[in-house]
């Protein structure tokens, strides 16, 4: 409640990402923060970060949906079944889209269930089996961590003492890029 919560998440592919905020379908999306090495930086967290193929940003928003929706679980795996689209679509996005590399879907579950002709969502929320969370939680802030192996490995544990969850989940896992994880607060 008081735009405490994440309620979307939104893949933007696009040379020229906005460093700031954008606005889908009358709701703002703010850039996902990002840590790391300068290139990860530089390039406004590039998912495909010195792996090549498509510039993918993640955005997110706290703007409230009809249904009362919150994010409650994030998680990545190889099923296009129920992912986050492409720039507000329903086509599953592979996150390395044309980097090669393992075929990597970004999904989450909200506390309210919403489906992909739902008018009022920017994105699909997924329906695919998730992780078991034991217990309600909501996603209230999400960050990206980016770089080579040492510098990731050192910002996962700084990440871990200010009270993130670290997805272990390489978003680049077999390109030859920088190895990147997402983080979120409940």
């Amino acid at each position: 409640t008081g735009g405490n919560c994440i309620t979307d998440l939104y893949l933007s592919s696009s040379h020229n990402p906005v460093g700031g905020s954008i606005t889908v379908k009358g709701r703002q999306y703010t850039l996902c923060p990002k840590d790391g090495g300068i290139h990860f930086t530089h390039i406004n967290g590039d998912l495909n970060s010195n792996a090549g193929g498509d510039d993918i940003h993640l955005y997110y928003t706290k703007d409230r949906f009809g249904d009362g929706r919150a994010l409650t679980d994030i998680w990545f795996n190889a099923s296009a079944k129920g992912a986050v689209g492409k720039n507000g679509t329903d086509e599953a996005y592979d996150l390395n889209k044309g980097a090669g590399g393992d075929d990597i879907f970004l999904h989450f579950s909200t506390t309210k269930s919403s489906s992909s002709s739902s008018s009022s969502s920017s994105t699909t929320v997924s329906n695919s089996p998730k992780p078991s969370s034991g217990g309600e939680k909501y996603v209230s802030a999400v960050k990206l961590i980016g770089g080579s192996s040492s510098e990731v490995s050192s910002l996962k544990a700084k990440a871990r003492k200010e009270g993130w969850t670290v997805i272990e989940s390489d978003l680049n896992a077999g390109t030859r890029g920088d190895i990147i994880y997402l983080c979120y607060k409940t």
